[in-house]
């Protein structure tokens, strides 16, 4: 089975593919001698990339099988999906209230609800993951941590604590982690 073959939409089947290949091609490239901040800029092009390949790999879980939630799962879905917002409504200048001392604004609430797309951040996606209980917990925690290792490449993270080192063996977890969420993926998908 060539990688990535569960993927039935075709677009998406291709970029992941070559988001894996270029993830090979930037390994290949670690076996050369080169300079510790290009091997530094290497590691974090590869989690890029990679965490790149799971919210794929995620969002057409999600996308394949929202049509087959169950009631439970569409509720959770509609919770997370939705959120109110506050619209100022302008009133006149001459009403004013004399109970209260702090400015009082007059608004309308509306309720926004949007669907599950390729625009969500990895954060959501693994937020909604958890509620609807598609994976375990173990899994979900390994996404968690992956994602807080991608999000520590950033420079402005360093103003907000000590980066920690990305290593051989962190890097080796984060490949494992994604053919752990290819199986989990392919058996959720058998299931519905």
């Amino acid at each position: 089975m060539y990688k990535f073959d569960f993927v039935n939409k075709p677009e998406l089947q291709e970029k992941l593919r070559e988001t894996h290949n270029y993830i090979e091609f930037l390994l290949d490239l670690k076996s050369n001698p080169l300079d510790p901040d290009i091997w530094i800029s290497i590691n974090r092009d590869i989690i890029i990339h990679t965490v790149s390949i799971l919210e794929g790999l995620i969002t057409f879980l999600l996308l394949t099988v929202q049509k087959k939630w169950t009631q439970r799962q569409k509720q959770i879905i509609s919770k997370t999906c939705s959120k109110d917002e506050y619209k100022l409504i302008k009133v006149s200048k001459d009403i004013s209230i004399q109970k209260w001392d702090t400015k009082v604004v007059f608004c309308t609430v509306k309720n926004s609800t949007w669907k599950v797309n390729w625009k969500w951040w990895f954060w959501s996606l693994i937020d909604l993951l958890t509620k609807l209980k598609v994976f375990d917990d173990s899994l979900i925690s390994h996404l968690k941590d992956i994602r807080d290792i991608r999000n520590d490449i950033h420079p402005q993270r360093i103003l907000d604590k000590e980066l920690s080192e990305i290593t051989d063996k962190k890097m080796l977890e984060l490949f494992n982690l994604i053919l752990e969420v290819e199986s989990e993926i392919e058996d959720y998908l058998k299931t519905i």
